[in-house]
């Protein structure tokens, strides 16, 4: 019997653009002119990046700052391209039956662990300095703070303390049985000789990410730790990486790779297509415009679709009055003809969602109800929850109230724009008033401070994760927590609560499915979030690269640049 840790579930995206709930705080450029685009060396890679990213760091990163990340930093453990756990720092998998994995008693009574993990003995940081049990030590007590505004921060509520055995070897002692030992990817490894010293130099604790190296001195060799360094960043124009002189992995074949941040995906799209970059970020392309691509660059590229990860939905205020009934949110579901959506905006009508899963997911249920596209049954849900139509067909309440709501979107991707058209669109038929917001806050703060009717983005799961930073009622962002959470809809359901409990401490794999099955039962009945697409990818790669796969989940497919290399 293995165990595994809770991995962190979301990404959240406006449209195809993802964000965390990130703290977006400006960043220095170096100073460097802006990288040149194509012709280049065989052994330099330039990639297009539809975000114009301005600070990364590993605890709070957006899709994009991931991708970006995943050249320089690496985690414990991760799923790999077919969805498989593997190590990445760590040098094996605790378990029960490698003994790395103890159960004992927890001080509060019940059930704990400890999981003893080895770091790769030849793991170093950029600067020459070695990943230390100490940096996991200085990282759990960041990852630990309270009222931090991380917001996978009700992951680590569990993790009472790390006990160092040497330099290389440490155990992480949890006051609960888990699933997902063995697999904590929510965990970054910072490098305390670095970040210690800014953080224990702060009055206040909780300003440590403003304050941090990785946005302040993001070139700083220390900061990294993967097969690639940061060398240059222009905050919202380019970064560049550079071999790491101290990576203990495969060295990889390209000596540099940059990325060229473009402000939306239609931009990026043309700087793909005027060869400016060898190719864009996966998954970043509309499907829309696959057989453009195909026929413009069907000689030197690689055009394809693959199934994804990523749900597109409409997250819902729990706390707006006219949304409290869910008959109301059961109505809005019912107006949406998804079927036709998906057909005409991505090429595939069997991309209807109908669970926070995605279908390949082993923990997606068939029993999770397909709600169709039914505008009479729509409007006898509004009935039901006490709307009636006026004169001009518009549902109104007893006092003659109409039911007038927001969707909030982040119009700089694609996708976002003609989804939010037709949800309005179709709900305005319904006689519901909906306006359409385009908040270019969306991501960085009305979410976080759940300023929202209604909100359109996108969720990216790794496999099998338990939703606990976007179902459990302690995950919902206040000011009094410092915004940490990402249950934006203000979901407070005990069931669901008590579900996610039993999930995280369960480990027969039997009875996790019956688990899975409930939860997901018990969201589609109380519907935080109206489920639309599931996202399939478009990717778009250059004939020569070889060594390049996509992942389709959160851990972005730059986590394994290292083998990527140039056809001969």
């Amino acid at each position: 019997m293995a165990f595994g840790w809770a991995r962190r579930y979301l990404r959240c995206y406006a449209g195809c653009c993802v964000l965390a709930a990130a703290i977006l705080v400006g960043t220095p450029t170096t100073g460097h002119a802006e990288p040149s685009g194509l012709p280049h060396a065989d052994d330099e890679l330039v990639i297009g990046v539809p975000e114009a990213i301005t600070a990364l760091h590993p605890l709070v990163p957006t899709l994009y700052e991931a991708f970006a990340l995943g050249f320089a930093h690496r985690r414990l453990a991760m799923p790999d391209q077919s969805w498989h756990l593997t190590c990445a720092l760590c040098t094996v998998l605790p378990s029960l039956a490698n003994g790395r994995v103890k159960l004992v008693p927890a001080p509060g009574g019940g059930q704990g662990a400890e999981v003893t993990y080895t770091l790769q003995p030849l793991a170093r940081w950029a600067d020459g300095e070695p990943v230390t049990s100490q940096d996991v030590v200085f990282s759990a007590e960041i990852e630990q703070m309270p009222d931090s505004g991380l917001n996978n921060a009700l992951l680590f509520r569990n993790l009472r303390s790390v006990r160092v055995v040497d330099a290389k070897n440490f155990v992480m002692i949890f006051d609960h049985v888990q699933s997902g030992f063995n697999a904590p990817d929510a965990f970054q490894i910072l490098p305390e000789h670095i970040e210690g010293p800014i953080y224990r130099g702060l009055a206040d604790k909780r300003d440590y990410l403003k304050h941090s190296a990785y946005r302040t001195m993001p070139t700083t060799p220390g900061l990294w730790m993967g097969p690639y360094r940061l060398a240059e960043f222009g905050a919202g124009k380019y970064a560049v990486f550079e071999r790491n002189p101290y990576w203990f992995g495969e060295v990889p074949y390209f000596r540099k790779i940059t990325l060229r941040f473009y402000p939306s995906s239609a931009q990026a799209q043309a700087g793909l297509f005027a060869g400016e970059t060898d190719f864009l970020q996966e998954g970043t392309l509309p499907l829309s415009v696959a057989a453009d691509i195909r026929s413009r660059l069907q000689d030197s590229f690689q055009v394809k679709t693959a199934p994804g990860a990523t749900l597109l939905n409409v997250v819902v205020n729990l706390d707006q009055p006219q949304l409290k009934d869910e008959r109301v949110r059961h109505a809005l579901l019912l107006a949406i003809d998804r079927k036709t959506m998906a057909a005409e905006l991505l090429g595939d009508e069997q991309a209807v969602a109908h669970s926070f899963l995605p279908p390949q997911d082993p923990a997606y249920s068939d029993r999770v109800p397909h709600v169709p596209f039914d505008p009479a049954a729509a409007a006898q849900d509004l009935r039901d929850a006490g709307y009636h139509q006026s004169e001009s067909g518009r549902w109104v309440d007893a006092a003659g109230v109409p039911l007038a709501l927001r969707l909030s979107i982040n119009a700089g991707n694609s996708l976002t724009g003609p989804v939010g058209d037709r949800l309005t669109a179709a709900w305005r038929r319904l006689g519901i008033d909906v306006t359409l917001v385009s908040d270019p806050a969306l991501l960085a703060q009305t979410l976080p401070h759940r300023r929202f009717d209604l909100a359109l983005f996108s969720l990216t799961p790794t496999p099998e994760y338990v939703p606990q930073t976007i179902l459990s009622s302690a995950a919902i962002p206040t000011e009094a927590n410092n915004y940490s959470g990402q249950n934006f809809a203000g979901l407070r359901n005990s069931e669901i609560d008590g579900l996610l409990v039993a999930l995280t401490g369960e480990t027969d794999s039997r009875k996790r499915k019956e688990l899975w099955t409930k939860l997901e039962l018990a969201w589609a009945q109380e519907l935080p979030a109206l489920p639309l697409f599931d996202l399939p990818q478009l990717y778009v790669v250059p004939n020569w690269l070889r060594g390049f796969a996509p992942t389709g989940h959160l851990i972005p497919s730059s986590n394994f640049a290292e083998t990527w290399s140039r056809r001969p």
